[in-house]
């Protein structure tokens, strides 16, 4: 049985703004912090690019805090956030991830590089496991080709 939770449609930040791809390093999300990023992705991405639970973000913090998904973001010392990826945790032979969600105006190598970064820390959490599979639904237009078949 699956319950689902009633959330309320929310609007994309106005604020914070993204950081400086250059100030930036990966790591995995607290709840809150995949909470920001979902927020984050709302203002800079159009619907159709995003999953659809990423329009509840509270939704996205619960996931991550029920341990049924995992999020990497990369962010600076003062915490704002530059992107991330959203992927399921490893229950079943083939699993789904979202991004890498980048929110900077321009491709250069700093920012091409952080998504690389970001989806070698899905690839390291799901490698040692019995996943067979992993497939990328939604990359909102960003996902090196080299990544994925």
């Amino acid at each position: 049985m699956i319950k689902e939770k009633a959330y309320v449609e929310e609007e994309p930040l106005t604020d914070p703004a993204p950081a400086n791809p250059a100030d930036c390093t990966p790591h995995l999300a607290t709840p809150a912090q995949a909470e920001l990023f979902a927020r984050m992705s709302l203002r800079h991405f159009e619907p159709e690019q995003l999953p659809p639970f990423f329009a509840h973000p509270a939704k996205v913090r619960d996931m991550i805090t029920s341990d049924e998904y995992a999020c990497a973001v990369a962010s600076d010392e003062q915490g704002r956030l530059m992107g991330g990826l959203l992927w399921q945790c490893p229950h079943a032979s083939t699993l789904e991830c979202y991004g890498p969600y980048c929110f900077c105006d321009k491709a250069d190598d700093k920012s091409l590089s952080l998504r690389n970064d970001i989806l070698d820390l899905c690839f390291m959490d799901i490698t040692k496991t019995p996943a067979m599979g992993l497939i990328n639904r939604y990359s909102g237009g960003t996902q090196p080709s080299q990544d994925f078949d």
